[in-house]
């Protein structure tokens, strides 16, 4: 069970939080703070383990991989919580598991019941889109998610490069348009997929406003119209040499 609470006032501790569960409200929809960027939003977390399994491990997983800040409060057996900070401002290697989401262990044995509080600061509308999984299920959906990431970015270079390959053997500035085009299709894959920030620029988050301020978007879109200009021009000249002969 997951619910929420706007912390207006930023002055919340969670020890506080956790002994007035009474404040928080259900989720109703999944864009849960659409008003409230400059806020801090918590989130608790309870689960209960109703399965026999003492060998089972469960994760627990965010798909929003660019939110600014996160901190993950597990409890502890001396009702106190130990903290996990991470988030798209901070360096990667600061995850406790270094994968693009981010992505918690819980502790939970069969029989027993925990409470988690996560602290979220973020710059968009924050979706709600959170997964529980066992080790099993996780380890599987990730190699499979890293393995088609791969072949996708694998058939975009072999692209760019053959295009520039074009560009050298021919001598003709429309695949240099294309293999600019490319580019910045793959830099807009590294930054909306989680990569880049994990295996190109890990110890400098800064670079993830590139990613965060549509400064992507925009270099796609001006490679899209530069190269459509040019093809569209050496289309009209083909058209003009046909007409003279």
């Amino acid at each position: 069970h997951m619910d929420y609470l706007i912390d207006s006032t930023q002055h919340f501790s969670v020890t506080d939080l956790s002994a007035r569960p009474e404040i928080f409200q259900p989720i109703l929809r999944a864009d849960v703070v659409p008003d409230h960027l400059d806020d801090y939003l918590w989130l608790r977390l309870t689960v209960k383990n109703e399965r026999s399994d003492l060998n089972e491990s469960w994760y627990f997983e965010s798909w929003g991989f660019d939110i600014d800040e996160v901190s993950f409060f597990i409890p502890t057996d001396s009702e106190d919580f130990q903290v996990r900070e991470m988030g798209y401002d901070l360096p990667f290697n600061t995850r406790p598991i270094l994968h693009k989401n981010f992505t918690f262990l819980l502790d939970v044995h069969p029989g027993e019941t925990k409470t988690y509080f996560i602290k979220i600061k973020m710059s968009y509308p924050l979706q709600i889109s959170f997964h529980i999984r066992t080790n099993e299920a996780f380890i599987f959906h990730a190699l499979n998610e890293y393995l088609y990431l791969r072949l996708d970015y694998g058939f975009l270079f072999i692209i760019m490069f053959f295009s520039l390959y074009l560009t050298i053997k021919l001598r003709d500035k429309l695949y240099v348009y294309f293999s600019l085009l490319i580019a910045a299709t793959i830099w807009y894959s590294f930054s909306r997929d989680g990569l880049g920030f994990q295996f190109l620029w890990p110890s400098f988050p800064a670079l993830n406003y590139f990613a965060k301020q549509r400064i992507a978007e925009l270099l796609l879109i001006i490679s899209t119209l530069a190269f459509s200009s040019k093809f569209l021009n050496n289309t009209g000249d083909y058209h003009r040499i046909r007409l003279l002969t």
